[in-house]
């Protein structure tokens, strides 16, 4: 009796701290997601301006790129290109920099829409358009009704993705698992906030992780006689629509959902539905949109570069250079992306103090040792899978740096580096490494005693 009342008594608390979280932290990203959407400049996102022209393609209706002569690019208002033109890379350390004020605001809000379409070469419109379509759809369907700059309307899709960052991370801090404050922290950190108020496919990449280790973290933690039901299904689903329509590199994520026992799905059979379910979903996100962009850029060049195809070649002809090659940049960018991991102060190329950077990483290393010490049930299985999705994920995304990137940024044919990294790809995997670091010795503390009673039970258990 003394077990079970202690055990609801736990998890009603648990409960009650996920809502009183997920509260606090919606109403701190709408507020200060709204101070990034109206004071921030332009583009001054990373790669802001490539998702903003594929938001603006397809709010007219252009799912796929386009093509021209040859090229590979997506057809705009002609205001949205001067807009484009105007004001990528004037914000962002590109150029000098330039003041941003009310009455540069003022003009923006005021330039008269166009109607006229003109054609921008960019082989970003390749880029999955399932993260696009929330944005797009409603700027589209508002654009029926009013008349729509580009500026304001780069304002709409920001409060778009702003809602749906809240929401969906609001969602996982009452469902989670397993490291609530730390995830909090994160999804409060300057880069995500960041990231979750511009038009970047990020605003949806971060949340679809937090949601899916909630959900994987959820049901690894229940009791054994725990069987998966239709809510859980939904979520895992719906996280992996936007995680792979995001960036397919992130889909060794996925294999914390292996640690999941058979049992808990009742038989193989069900096991077997959401298995299908999810690759269901992989097909309706990767491979059809993957289908209908070769189609529609058929007869144009989206390939490798010849420098790109020649780094590829060396690659192959030199394998056991590439564990150097990691090292060697694991060590030259590690500060860089320590630094860009937690954050800017509203600009591309200015990194917060180092004392504040070591400050939050001091504390999020003891919020995270908290989360760690509370944690029980974690195999030695989820342990594995969740590092190893990691490591697939990080040696991928080095790999596609050093072959794509390199000959775009250095020009040259092999190289000690891999070029291109930034410390926000860190941000969804974080909670996924950190699962690793689950105490053990916390197994030695029943969920099911209460807290008062625990020093009673430890008497017992070294009697």
């Amino acid at each position: 009796m003394l077990h079970q009342s202690g055990f609801l008594k736990e998890k009603e608390t648990d409960f009650q701290k996920g809502k009183r979280l997920s509260d606090l932290f919606f109403v701190l990203a709408i507020v200060f997601g709204l101070l990034l959407i109206f004071l921030e400049p332009p583009f001054v996102c990373p790669d802001e301006n490539a998702h903003f022209i594929n938001i603006c393609r397809i709010s007219h209706g252009g799912i796929a790129a386009d093509v021209k002569d040859g090229q590979v690019g997506s057809y705009i208002t002609s205001e949205e290109l001067m807009y484009f033109q105007t004001y990528a890379g004037k914000y962002n350390g590109q150029e000098n920099l330039t003041r941003f004020d009310y009455d540069t605001v003022r003009k923006l809000s005021a330039m008269a829409p166009s109607e006229e379409m003109v054609f921008l070469p960019n082989t970003f419109s390749t880029i999955n358009p399932t993260v696009y379509l929330l944005p797009s759809a409603i700027l589209g369907l508002l654009r029926l009704a009013f008349p729509i700059n580009a500026y304001n309307g780069m304002l709409i899709a920001k409060l778009v993705n702003l809602l749906f960052y809240a929401f969906v991370i609001r969602w996982a801090l009452r469902k989670t698992g397993a490291f609530r404050n730390t995830m909090l922290l994160l999804a409060l950190m300057p880069m995500s906030l960041f990231q979750g108020a511009s038009t970047s496919y990020d605003a949806y990449l971060i949340p679809a992780a937090f949601l899916l280790f909630a959900y994987a973290t959820k049901i690894l933690r229940l009791a054994e006689d725990y069987r998966i039901g239709r809510e859980d299904v939904v979520a895992i689903c719906f996280a992996c629509a936007f995680l792979f329509g995001a960036k397919i590199a992130y889909a060794p994520l996925i294999l914390i959902l292996l640690s999941i026992g058979v049992k808990k799905f009742g038989d193989w059979k069900r096991w077997g539905i959401c298995v299908g379910a999810v690759g269901v979903v992989a097909v309706v996100v990767c491979v059809i949109p993957a289908l209908l962009m070769s189609l529609a850029t058929r007869g144009a060049e989206t390939g490798l570069t010849p420098l790109q195809i020649e780094q590829q070649a060396y690659f192959l002809s030199h394998l056991g250079e590439f564990p150097g090659v990691v090292m060697q940049t694991v060590k030259h960018f590690g500060g860089y992306w320590i630094e860009s991991f937690v954050g800017i102060l509203g600009w591309l190329d200015t990194p917060f103090p180092k004392a504040f950077v070591i400050l939050f990483l001091i504390l999020s290393t003891l919020i995270a040792a908290v989360d760690a010490c509370s944690l029980r049930g974690i195999t030695v299985k989820t342990r594995l899978l969740s590092l190893g999705g990691f490591a697939v994920f990080f040696l991928g995304t080095l790999l596609t740096m050093y072959v794509r990137w390199n000959p775009n940024l250095v020009g040259i044919i092999g190289g000690p580096l891999a070029y291109g990294g930034q410390g926000r790809y860190f941000i969804p995997v974080a909670l996924f490494v950190l699962i690793a670091a689950a105490n053990p010795l916390s197994e030695r503390f029943p969920a099911s005693v209460e807290l008062e009673d625990r020093a009673l039970f430890l008497t017992k258990l070294t009697a």
